[in-house]
């Protein structure tokens, strides 16, 4: 017996996006899940550079939509401007900088024949051209995010982004969008999968099996440089919106926790936390990485990552009545 596959929606947001986009609308354009059954809707969000006339000047199957914001959102709302003009029961979320295989929706959509599953996250791969050193080796094949988890067992909220995932409609009609006060880089994801995880906790999965190539190199000092920002201006507002994402972001390690909740502290965690902030600490664990070997210096990457991130947050004015 036939069945009928799913509407499916693939959202991508773009934003100066010239040199991969192309190559990840070829491979949307010439996949194995039916024609009339997905469509791709492609967000610009107001690129610098030639993204917007490659858009306009390329030849695009009759089911791809191309949107242009006249002003930049940042990814946030530009994925629920591409999640408003959707029209499907399953949508998928792939970045710009990203290729995919020709299996790539089928693969995903096979999962929510399974009514307990709400959400699925693919696995990334480095592109050819990255150089693999200790820190994007650490990022594509250390035991972090979802790696940690067995295949099969339901996920936490923290290790679900969107940059390869698919989700049921009806649970972001239940939760709602991603959150459009958040406009630098990071935190709308795991806002996002925090309210999801409130309503569906076992209902988020991992599936290795899903890969796409990332296109995307950054240096491990401009990563924590992001850190630290993201710490200092993102970490309050998520933590005043959800109180129960304070231990995510390490509070229990400052000296204050927002909000009180009457908790004793501990002086080990608190004098840890001190330590990590200092420059001397992080001049000593850079210096310390360099010389460590992979994978030894994973636990390296993840006290520089700690100490970036508790810098931030202490950094920020509004916090200090706070944390610091």
């Amino acid at each position: 017996m036939n069945t009928i596959q799913p509407f499916v929606s693939v959202i991508i947001p773009a934003y100066n996006a010239v040199g991969i986009l192309p190559i990840l609308l070829r491979a949307l354009a010439n996949q194995s899940y039916p024609v009339n059954q997905y469509e791709v809707i492609v967000v610009n969000d107001c690129s610098t550079d030639d993204t917007k006339d490659i858009l306009l000047t390329s030849n695009f199957p009759s089911n791809f939509k191309i949107i242009n914001h006249a002003k930049n959102q940042d990814r946030a709302a530009t994925r629920n401007t591409g999640i408003r003009q959707s029209s499907s029961e399953i949508l998928i979320f792939i970045d710009a900088d990203m290729e995919v295989n020709a299996d790539f929706i089928a693969r995903h959509v096979t999962h929510f024949n399974n009514t307990n599953i709400m959400g699925i996250i693919g696995s990334l791969r480095p592109a050819p051209e990255i150089p693999l050193d200790k820190y994007q080796r650490y990022l594509f094949f250390g035991k972090r995010g979802v790696i940690k988890f067995p295949t099969g067992t339901p996920l936490p909220y923290q290790v679900f982004l969107f940059n390869n995932t698919s989700v049921r409609r009806e649970v972001l009609e239940q939760v709602g969008f991603f959150d459009e006060n958040l406009r630098l880089y990071g935190g709308e994801d795991a806002e996002l999968a925090f309210r999801i995880y409130q309503k569906y906790p076992n209902g988020l999965f991992h599936d290795p099996d899903i890969q796409v190539i990332h296109h995307h190199f950054r240096l491990m000092n401009d990563a924590l440089n992001i850190l630290e920002k993201f710490g200092n201006a993102v970490v309050p507002y998520l933590i005043q919106k959800h109180p129960e994402m304070a231990k995510l972001y390490g509070i229990d390690y400052l000296g204050k926790c927002f909000p009180s909740e009457n908790q004793r502290k501990n002086p080990f965690k608190i004098f840890t936390g001190l330590v990590l902030r200092q420059k001397v600490t992080i001049s000593c664990l850079k210096g310390l990485f360099a010389v460590t070997p992979f994978p030894l210096s994973n636990g390296i990457v993840r006290l520089l990552m700690a100490s970036a991130l508790l810098r931030g947050i202490c950094m920020n004015k509004k916090t200090d009545k706070f944390f610091c």
